[in-house]
């Protein structure tokens, strides 16, 4: 996994992992297929016995969440016509 990394841009990387996925879930029905895909180079936070603090990821995810509407919102505001 490291390997793969290695060399790469945050772009190029995000790109392979959204190829990956379309590939792998075009087999899937289509209400089974995910929608958003978030790249998190990081590792999870995790508790002193190695499992991830679900929580913190949430708070995490949330995170990203309210950036990307935020984007999302400043985008649309400047594609407006005055």
């Amino acid at each position: 996994r490291d390997n793969f990394a290695n060399g790469k841009s945050d772009e190029e990387l995000n790109k392979l992992v959204r190829e990956e996925v379309k590939q792998l879930s075009s087999h899937l029905a289509p209400y089974k297929r995910p929608i958003n895909i978030i790249v998190h180079k990081q590792e999870l936070p995790k508790t002193t016995t190695r499992k991830v603090k679900r929580r913190e990821v949430k708070q995490l995810l949330n995170l990203y969440l309210l950036v990307y509407k935020c984007v999302v919102y400043f985008y649309s505001i400047l594609r407006m016509k005055f």
